[in-house]
């Protein structure tokens, strides 16, 4: 059974130190301004959804063997070979 995420479980960890942000609306683009606070919740093929937090923002782990990482060198290397067919 895959267990799907639920707001109840849903647990909220402060910033001790929250980021000074604009006073001015113009101020704020995209890219360039960050929340305090990231989403995170587990995921495996078995058990499915894990719990939901909130945590302060950190930098995220991700597996170096992650698809995501090599796909724009995967796609770099399709264009060269169709460019040189």
């Amino acid at each position: 059974m895959l267990i799907v995420l639920q707001a109840k479980d849903l647990t909220i960890t402060q910033t001790d130190v929250p980021a000074i942000k604009p006073e001015n609306p113009s101020a704020y683009s995209f890219g360039k301004l960050f929340t305090d606070h990231m989403f995170q919740a587990d995921w495996d093929i078995t058990t499915g959804w894990g719990k939901p937090r909130i945590l302060p923002y950190e930098p995220i782990k991700i597996d170096t063997t992650a698809s995501s990482l090599h796909y724009g060198i995967s796609a770099f290397e399709g264009i060269s070979v169709v460019k040189n067919a």
